[in-house]
């Protein structure tokens, strides 16, 4: 049988064991640098929500709900708390032009379920305080919109608000989160250092290391020379 050399599993295990020591600074380098991350260089960021319940009735009789047409409308009102005409009456109520369309939908969600009328608005920002304040606001320009400025009465008192927003929770980052990253992440580097080193000490140091893995003979080796410039006179 031929002896095989090279690099096995508890020769890796071993070499774990034995540089520890790099594992474990890797280690404490993920977790701190993901610390530092987490509660340091993240914004850290607010959520506001609010829910509201889609109704249509037919014939307007409240004691006649038409919960077929109150499906289908449902993806159509949850639009409409994200639609352009809404959230530029929401900048023109808070008078705050440097808001746009844009930027209020980058933290606006808006959530509906199929097998309920709710729609959860929920609005994310670094200030706690502004988020309670745009989802209010994104709730109330809906309504004018609907009632008021649309050219349609499809949409006209079609939603009722059943909570309202309160003040902005944490919502990100996830500091865990962060910290076991870092902590996996600092523990395979320190590993992959390892790995690194061990290998490195199994390369070929003479021809019969390379004739026993490859089975091939060596005709010849290329010494190793220096060349030497000659001076000029």
């Amino acid at each position: 049988m031929d002896n095989k050399k090279g690099i096995t599993l508890t020769e890796l295990f071993n070499s774990i064991l034995k540089r520890w020591y790099i594992i474990v600074a890797t280690t404490v380098l993920g977790v701190g640098l993901a610390g530092l991350m987490a509660f340091f260089i993240v914004t850290p960021k607010f959520s506001s929500n609010a829910e509201v319940l889609v109704h249509v009735y037919k014939g307007g009789n409240v004691d006649n709900p038409d919960f077929l047409d109150t499906a289908r409308l449902l993806d159509t009102v949850a639009y409409h708390f994200k639609s352009d005409i809404v959230l530029e009456d929401v900048i023109e109520k808070l008078d705050s032009p440097n808001l746009t369309p844009e930027k209020i939908r980058d933290g606006l969600s808006i959530k509906h379920s199929n097998t309920n009328f709710y729609i959860k608005i929920t609005y994310t920002h670094p200030d706690k305080i502004f988020s309670e304040l745009l989802t209010q606001q994104i709730i109330d320009s809906a309504a004018i919109v609907a009632n008021e400025k649309l050219t349609t009465s499809m949409l006209e008192n079609i939603f009722s608000v059943t909570s309202t927003p309160d003040v902005g929770i944490y919502a990100s980052p996830n500091k865990l989160l962060y910290i076991i990253v870092g902590f996996l992440l600092g523990a395979i580097v320190g590993a992959g250092v390892v790995f690194i080193v061990e290998f490195g000490r199994y390369t070929y140091k003479n021809k019969e290391d390379i004739e026993a893995d490859l089975n091939l003979q060596v005709i010849g080796i290329i010494p190793e020379y220096t060349v030497m410039e000659s001076k000029k006179k």
